[in-house]
């Protein structure tokens, strides 16, 4: 088992420092590995799946990134619930690589499900949360739906109550907001 947590976590590391072809391998022998020791539900097994999906994200395969995503998703769902946090980054996880793939539209409807889901679960000024309320933001704005704005603006100012505790997603909703300003001043000329 540790020498699989070893092959998804090095995976990963792959992934990270853009070595697609380094890192599909291991994570497919990771994801074997684990399915015939744990099965297919099981945390390890959906970490392995969840590490594949985002090297093919970074190859930009998204069909198959999507597909992988979705297959973390539907079994986080049905093993924790909707509501549950690992749930949640996996909802979130398949939104991203929507977004990525050029399906805004898919990538806000998560967004959209999954941010009172956050609220709810999670509490407005969670992490995670402002994570949520930043990428719903985003997602409206680039869609023409400057209601997303406000979204923006509630990201950063719940971001900057945090504190130092995360200075980059403080910026990355800073960044959001210049963005979704500008976009609707465009629209506004």
């Amino acid at each position: 088992a540790n020498v699989l947590v070893s092959m998804y976590n090095l995976a990963s590391l792959h992934a990270d420092m853009d070595n697609p072809h380094l890192a599909l391998p291991l994570a497919e022998e990771a994801v074997r590995g684990c399915r015939l020791l744990h099965g297919d539900d099981h945390e390890s097994t959906l970490t392995a799946l969840d590490i594949m999906s985002d090297v093919h994200c970074k190859s930009k395969d998204y069909e198959k990134a999507e597909s992988l995503a979705r297959e973390v998703f539907a079994a986080r769902k049905r093993v924790h619930g909707e509501s549950n946090r690992d749930t949640l980054a996996s909802m979130s996880q398949v939104a991203f690589i929507c977004f990525e793939s050029g399906d805004k539209a898919a990538a806000l409807e998560l967004y959209e499900e999954q941010l009172p889901l956050c609220r709810r679960t999670l509490g407005s000024e969670h992490p995670c949360t402002l994570n949520a309320i930043r990428n719903c933001g985003e997602c409206r704005c680039q869609q023409g739906d400057f209601s997303g704005v406000d979204l923006l603006r509630e990201a950063v100012a719940g971001h900057k109550k945090l504190g130092a505790a995360n200075p980059t997603a403080l910026n990355e909703a800073v960044e959001e907001l210049e963005k979704g300003l500008k976009l609707k001043q465009k629209e506004e000329e």
